[in-house]
């Protein structure tokens, strides 16, 4: 660490290393925020792989309108207020 400080993805490979072995209590240990995100970021996987599948019209639409809704601007820019708090609250109160 240059600043002393921890950021936001400080822990996010052993969190997901301690998720593929199971562990799920070490990986809320060491990147509370990356055992958060996991399902956010599989349901985008899912829905883009999805988009690419030849469905009936109707069940296209509905996962476009579920992906325009899930990974709009506003949303994102809501998140990256999660990862600014989370990063403040990690270095300054000790709980994570």
């Amino acid at each position: 660490m240059l600043t002393g400080l921890e950021c936001p993805g400080c822990g996010s490979q052993r969190a997901v290393h301690s998720l593929l072995r199971g562990d799920i209590a070490a990986a809320v240990h060491y990147n509370v925020l990356v055992v958060a995100f996991i399902p956010y970021l599989l349901l985008y996987v899912v829905l883009v792989l999805t988009a690419r599948l030849p469905l009936p019209e109707k069940h296209a639409a509905a996962g476009r309108k579920i992906l325009d809704t899930l990974y709009h601007g506003k949303i994102l820019w809501g998140i990256l207020a999660i990862v600014i708090i989370f990063w403040i609250t990690r270095n300054f109160t000790g709980s994570f």
